[in-house]
């Protein structure tokens, strides 16, 4: 049992009493904490990491002593763990969530705003749903705040060499999803869209991948400029699939 997180259920509770009113989602704000993620912390679902806690000790001017035992046991309870989720936890969660690596990328475009009405218009989603992605991922160092105090990508790689076979299949899958979407709500102005069947030597197949490779690289390439002046957010999609099972 973690004693911190039975600290902090009594101390809202506490508040509850005293106001009626007072809610979980203003104990999050308090606490300066993701509402959706505290929830889940106190209802023991997930782990609180170590810098989160430090905030809330001071938050709550617990003596050395509470902060030590506090601390023990909370490290006893996480296994070691110092953040939230572990970072194959993290991976899948933004896996899980496609709009995480939109908002990602939409930081960098010019006139990008955090206020979340702002980001929900440019990438289609409701208020609330941005609004929990920003934070979410400002919790999760994904995102940090710059010296004007504007968010902007911390380069943190976030389907990395820990994604499993099955978080990446998932990842392609959604994206299969939205060139779907795009194929028949966006003019073709703004997107292009082949398709061919080939007859092929399989055995030139690596040859053919690394092919791919170089046309991926090369977008990679082009869109990495010295002006960086990005106004929209695209997705590249490849893929070389066999149509006949002759062997």
């Amino acid at each position: 049992m973690s004693k911190f997180v039975d600290y902090l259920n009594q101390e809202f509770e506490k508040r509850l009493k005293s106001n009626a009113k007072y809610s979980m989602n203003a104990f999050a704000q308090y606490l300066d904490i993701n509402s959706g993620s505290f929830s889940e912390v106190l209802r023991k679902k997930r782990n609180l990491g170590l810098k989160k806690f430090d905030e809330i000790c001071d938050k709550f001017k617990l003596t050395e002593e509470e902060i030590t035992d506090y601390r023990e046991n909370l490290i006893s309870y996480n296994g070691g763990k110092s953040d939230f989720q572990s970072l194959e936890e993290v991976e899948l969660e933004i896996i899980d969530n496609p709009h995480y690596s939109i908002i990602l990328n939409l930081v960098s475009v010019v006139g990008f705003c955090d206020d979340p009405e702002w980001v929900a218009k440019a990438i289609n989603r409701d208020v609330e749903v941005c609004e929990e992605a920003l934070a979410r991922l400002f919790e999760l160092g994904l995102l940090v705040k710059n010296e004007e105090g504007q968010f902007e990508s911390s380069k943190k790689r976030f389907v990395g060499d820990l994604a499993t076979e099955e978080m990446k299949l998932h990842y392609i899958s959604t994206s299969f999803d939205n060139a779907k979407d795009a194929l028949y709500n966006v003019s073709r102005d703004k997107s292009f869209a082949t398709s061919l069947v080939l007859s092929i030597d399989s055995s030139r197949m690596d040859e053919m991948k690394e092919e791919l490779r170089d046309v991926v690289r090369k977008f990679m390439h082009m869109s990495d400029t010295k002006e960086k002046n990005y106004d929209e957010i695209y997705q590249l999609l490849i893929s070389l699939s066999p149509l006949t099972q002759v062997q």
